[in-house]
């Protein structure tokens, strides 16, 4: 008697799978199972999915807080830069998430950097963090990916 395995093929159409991992195994008795994990630590995936005008929203609110805030003019200047090219990606008819996450890390960057120098700093990113932790679903990156926990 030999084990002999049939030829098999999956299929998957009008799915974009990113960070899973899919392992399916057949016994020789022809069952078939599946199993699915999500490998994207830090990501959010419950809730519910930010609209593009929700996200341009949120990225007007954090410019508005940025001008209010009274962080030195450099980081001020570089965030609200690097927040337009984000905005203007974002209202691209098919935006590219993965290239607009990198642009607005740079934001989170400067930020950042800004809350481990200044007391204004600091002030300002305790005030944005909600905003980013909802920015995180819309991208489809992990939390880490900006710095935040």
């Amino acid at each position: 008697m030999t084990d002999e395995q049939a030829p098999q093929s999956q299929s998957i159409g009008g799915t974009q799978i990113s960070g899973s991992q899919i392992q399916m195994g057949q016994s020789k008795h022809g069952n078939v199972t599946q199993t699915q994990g999500d490998n994207r630590s830090g990501v959010e995936s419950a809730g519910k999915k930010l609209t593009v005008a929700e996200v341009l929203a949120l990225l007007d609110r954090l410019r508005e807080q940025l001008q209010a805030s009274d962080i030195s003019s450099p980081h001020k200047e570089k965030a609200q830069k690097y927040l337009e090219v984000v905005k203007e990606e974002v209202q691209e008819k098919e935006p590219d998430k993965e290239q607009t996450a990198k642009n607005f890390k740079k934001v989170t960057d400067v930020l950042k950097s800004a809350n481990e120098t200044t007391t204004e700093g600091k002030k300002l990113w305790e005030t944005v963090h909600p905003a980013l932790g909802q920015l995180v679903l819309w991208f489809g990156v992990a939390k880490g990916f900006f710095g935040l926990p």
